[in-house]
């Protein structure tokens, strides 16, 4: 290889490492101004005061066609059907939209993490003490022995006390929601499982309409994987966890 292709090799390679360099510089940039932007929305839907009311005149303007924010009607009867929320939840993914607005907000802005950390300081602090007591005068002989020694079990195993204890309050700050479930374990204690909202998702017709005859179950409603009786989306009844 002649001196002369080493020297354009040389100068190619450095036109390219500056290339990528430009590309990565712009990547940060444009990573750096959604983060911007997406604490920009949660301060507009969390902070009270004008700015917040116009923003939520302006949502309902575009969504019913008014050009005028004063003019209405801006609610309707089925606004709340089948666990909705118009104009700002009507699918699962309206609802994914404010959880993932929700966790920035509590997890990367300062005044959001400030705010869960005192609240969690002053909810839970040190954790809680767990005390079982008789609830009726002819409850067996040594029941309430048996009864601590199983939730004493239950919060040792699961690592509950000044560890997990304050998982849940803070998936509630973040998302509104935090789901616990109980699964079976081959020592005959339960293990709490943590679960949040994008767990739960409504789920497609047909197995759900096969799940249900096979469990002998009417049919339900099962939007945004919650399962209520048709018309009465206040009372759940089961749901779907994926």
């Amino acid at each position: 290889m002649s001196n002369e292709t080493k020297d354009q090799l040389i100068e190619y390679r450095g036109i390219l490492q500056d290339k990528i360099e430009t590309a990565q510089m712009r990547h940060e940039i444009n990573a750096m101004e959604s983060a911007l932007s997406l604490n920009g929305q949660a301060m507009a839907m969390m902070e009270s005061g004008s700015s917040s009311r116009n923003y939520t005149a302006e949502m309902y303007r575009k969504e019913i066609g008014f050009e005028d924010a004063n003019q209405g009607p801006f609610t309707k009867p089925s606004d709340r059907d089948r666990g909705k929320f118009e104009p700002f939840i009507r699918a699962e993914s309206d609802i994914a939209h404010m959880r993932a607005i929700g966790r920035y907000f509590m997890n990367s802005d300062c005044a959001g993490v400030g705010i869960k950390e005192q609240i969690v300081n002053y909810v839970i602090g040190e954790g809680f003490k767990y005390d079982v007591k008789i609830a009726r005068p002819d409850a067996p002989q040594g029941l309430l022995e048996r009864v601590t020694q199983a939730v004493e079990a239950i919060l040792t195993a699961n690592k509950w006390c000044g560890c997990r204890e304050e998982k849940p309050l803070e998936e509630i700050l973040a998302d509104g929601e935090v789901f616990l479930i109980l699964r079976d374990h081959e020592d005959g204690i339960p293990r709490i499982r943590i679960r949040s909202g994008e767990h739960f998702v409504e789920p497609v017709e047909t197995d759900i309409r096969d799940f249900e005859a096979w469990e002998g179950m009417e049919a339900l409603d099962w939007s945004f994987g919650i399962a209520t009786p048709f018309g009465e989306s206040e009372a759940p009844v089961a749901y779907f966890a994926q």
